[in-house]
């Protein structure tokens, strides 16, 4: 068995939904460090994008070489308005920034200028982004020749669909109890093995208790070394069945527990369509293929596809360069 890279540890870093958000921002960061630095620094910010299009930044952390560009690059993303803030923060993704994501310096001068003049000439970015608004960024300075392959950068990119499940979970929880970050939308609490220890009403449906069942047991296989680390991330779903998250919880005699946390994406408007359809097609605006939103999801190609046309059909929308065209305000966030 090859030695584990760390994708897994950091995916179980997003997902400590017991600790504060500085606390939570640093164990992200330390985990995403053997990932991401191509040996000048890292860093990470929590942030919202706003009604303007702008970011508003909430928390910030970086590595002892990056903190002097923190305070720089702080000021900068704080502004009102910010080029390319669409391209780069408003999607889950694993990039190069200005490779990949910003697009021509003809496009954004004065950025490409202000970057450049600190010496930034290029950077990798692993995005988690919720279609509520927040997000997160972890990002590493690179070489401009920097190169990373196809596979790593899926398995980076499955990596963020889990940081953006968990910064919607963290969201719920502060908006369902300030200050008690672990009690929002637990709806089962299960073994290591997959038994059901105890379960709301709403899934004592036999369709439910097996998708958990199965969660939990492919958890258990991802976190140990019966597969290898690819195969543990690819199979580890950010979302299962579409509906649910699952977190560790030690209960008081020790022993640990996974609790299943309610964690649709939710999107409001337009009435005319589902609630699936309504994420499938704000996951397509964002730029997401339809086999990465079945990964953020936990569910099944064909099924993302029937939603996303169902979900065209009903806007009178022929094809998905016409559906992106609309632009993420056919698809407002907010409670469902």
């Amino acid at each position: 068995m090859s030695k584990r890279l760390g994708y897994v540890a950091m995916i179980d870093a997003a997902y400590r939904t017991d600790l504060a958000e500085d606390a939570w921002l640093e164990g992200l960061l330390s985990a995403a460090v053997p990932l991401l630095d191509f040996g000048q620094g890292v860093a990470a910010i929590t942030y919202r994008v706003s009604d303007t299009g702008g970011l508003e930044i909430s928390g910030a952390a970086a590595t002892a070489d990056m903190r002097s560009f923190e305070p720089t690059s702080r000021g900068y993303l704080d502004q009102p308005q910010v080029p390319m803030v669409g391209r780069m923060f408003q999607r889950t993704d694993a990039v190069f920034l200005r490779r990949d994501a910003a697009g021509a310096p003809a496009d954004h001068p004065e950025a490409f200028q202000y970057w450049s003049a600190l010496g930034v000439l290029e950077a990798f970015g692993l995005v988690g982004y919720d279609v509520s608004g927040y997000g997160v960024m972890l990002s590493a300075l690179a070489p401009t020749d920097a190169r990373i392959s196809p596979g790593r950068r899926q398995l980076l990119r499955c990596v963020a669909a889990h940081v953006a499940a968990a910064v919607r979970l963290r969201k719920a929880a502060a908006e369902a109890e300030a200050g008690d970050i672990d009690s929002g939308g637990a709806e089962a609490l299960l073994s290591r093995d997959g038994a059901i220890v105890s379960a709301t009403a709403s899934i004592a449906e036999t369709s439910a208790v097996r998708s958990l069942e199965r969660a939990a047991r492919v958890l258990s296989r991802a976190r140990s070394h019966a597969l290898s680390e690819s195969e543990a991330v690819r199979t580890w779903h950010a979302l299962w069945s579409g509906r649910w998250t699952l977190v560790d919880r030690e209960e008081r005699d020790g022993r640990c527990y996974l609790v299943a946390k309610r964690n649709q994406p939710q999107v409001s408007e337009p009435k005319a369509l589902s609630l699936r359809e309504r994420q499938v097609l704000s996951y397509i605006q964002m730029g997401h293929s339809q086999k990465f939103i079945a990964f953020e999801l936990g569910l099944g190609p064909s099924t993302i596809a029937g939603h996303l046309a169902s979900g065209m059909r009903k806007l009178g929308v022929g094809s998905v360069p016409e559906l992106v065209k609309l632009g993420p305000s056919t698809m407002p966030a907010g409670p469902a």
